[in-house]
């Protein structure tokens, strides 16, 4: 917690003038006097801060995030810069906070589920996810209760586990969606906000909304038939391509959510509208190439916006590491924008660096990706098969939807100077990953499909990519 980090100035000397340092702690104390008169009770000062944590989730993380800098006292205070009536309620938050958060979790874990409650819900039988969710309403009608909380917390666990069955774990996500699914934010555009670390047991918070930095470098781009005797001929030969620059890249594809919350800020309405029909922590679907590139657009500023909101709570960006500061900076630099991935940029962040076939490595698991094999045959919530991670911790680059790029079709070598991302020419789109319907060897790494701009379908979707501005040749 920051209040550890208050600066404390040495007192002045006896009859001198205070020191400048003297004057700024007295100022401190004194806040902090008025901030303890003003108790963090229902109907306080501090109320609207913690009974509604995601509308002020920044100040929130402000306040929890260890900061990793050099320096003492003033140098790392978080808090500079801010008004008398702001560090108020920084102080009494600070002190808040913490406590709030530990009632809440004691809460959730002192719940119990009744045990067949929990089975309902995990089940993937409609009828019963019904009546699970009628009965858990009917015993705690306030869905951020303890009681909801936990079946969520369990519901997480469940998806989470690489050794469940895929279709539990599918069934879990279908129950999230409709509990409400607590990795994704709906103040800020239902991004990821967090994410569960299986090992740890434990939330871990994404301090860049999931958005996975791929570093600069070369990587095998292709396959070569000597190691992989499924590659299709359009893959060949393997070849080395360079990313002279750091990307970030979607943990997971654009959900029906986070479409719903761009329609819903912008009116856009020239789409499918099967598009919003699928359970809201699905990959969207139904979208055409024209429709993704919407999206893109719309969410670039809309994390111009909330770069300039984290820069002003404090003077400097929001993250609990030097990486998601970085981020937050290059975001608000006007430098980098949102896009479609290139066919090398999926490429990369799918496989990494050293040729690898699937995202997990060179043999295929049925357990780690939603293809035919798994044997689901639809669309599952981002994020159920976790032992599918690319070597960068990205999600569903293999099976589940296809995904749009914005790269043209052509042959290999890759040249991204031959007019391949000309992001304006009335060409064909490459698409990447493979889907549900699709077997193996449509869900390697490497393998290259393509669309019309204007063609849409049950299959195919898109996640999104931070990349330089000359990158995205927009």
């Amino acid at each position: 917690m920051l209040l550890g980090q208050l600066p404390a100035g040495g007192p002045a000397k006896p009859n001198a003038p205070p020191t400048k340092e003297a004057q700024e702690d007295e100022q401190v104390e004194e806040a902090a006097g008025d901030t303890a008169a003003a108790s963090p009770s229902p109907g306080g000062l501090l109320e609207p801060y913690l009974t509604q944590p995601l509308r002020y989730r920044l100040l929130y993380d402000l306040l929890t995030y260890p900061p990793d800098e050099v320096g003492e006292g003033r140098e790392r205070a978080r808090f500079e810069g801010l008004s008398r009536e702001e560090l108020q309620v920084y102080l009494g938050l600070a002190g808040a906070v913490g406590e709030v958060a530990e009632r809440r979790a004691e809460a959730v874990a002192e719940a119990e589920l009744p045990t067949d409650l929990g089975e309902m819900l995990t089940s993937g039988d409609p009828a019963l996810l019904q009546e699970a969710l009628a009965r858990l309403e009917e015993q705690e009608p306030e869905r951020d209760g303890p009681l909801h909380r936990r079946a969520q917390q369990i519901l997480v666990e469940v998806m989470h586990a690489p050794d469940r069955p895929a279709r539990q774990r599918a069934a879990a996500g279908d129950a999230l969606a409709a509990l409400g699914d607590p990795r994704f934010d709906p103040e800020r555009g239902s991004l990821p906000a967090r994410w569960w670390d299986p090992e740890r047991r434990a939330w871990v918070d994404e301090p860049t909304l999931g958005f996975v930095r791929i570093p600069a470098g070369p990587f095998r781009m292709g396959s070569d038939p000597r190691k992989d005797r499924m590659a299709f001929d359009d893959e060949q030969p393997q070849h080395e391509v360079n990313l002279p620059y750091d990307y970030w890249m979607a943990r997971y594809p654009v959900t029906v959510a986070q479409w719903r919350a761009f329609v819903e800020a912008t009116g856009y309405d020239a789409f499918d509208k099967a598009v919003l029909h699928d359970p809201d922590n699905r990959p969207v679907r139904w979208v055409t190439w024209y429709d993704a590139m919407a999206y893109c657009a719309w969410l670039n500023d809309r994390l111009k916006d909330l770069s300039r909101q984290v820069s002003g709570v404090s003077g400097q960006a929001s993250g609990n590491s030097k990486e998601a500061r970085r981020f937050w900076e290059v975001v608000a630099s006007g430098r980098y924008r949102v896009t479609l991935p290139s066919e090398a940029e999926w490429e990369k962040a799918a496989r990494g660096t050293d040729g690898r076939i699937y995202p997990w490595g060179d043999e295929f698991d049925p357990d780690r990706a939603n293809t035919e094999e798994a044997g689901i045959v639809i669309t599952t919530a981002v994020g159920a098969f976790p032992g599918g991670a690319s070597p960068y911790g990205v999600l569903d680059l293999s099976g589940n939807v296809w995904e749009w790029t914005r790269s043209i079709p052509k042959g290999y070598p890759y040249d991204p100077a031959d007019g391949r991302e000309d992001w304006q020419a009335d060409a064909r789109r490459v698409v990447r990953g493979g889907s549900f319907a699709n077997n193996r060897r449509v869900a390697r790494a490497a393998v290259r499909f393509w669309y019309y701009p204007l063609d849409w379908g049950r299959y195919y979707g898109f996640r999104v990519v931070v990349v330089p501005v000359s990158g995205s040749d927009l």
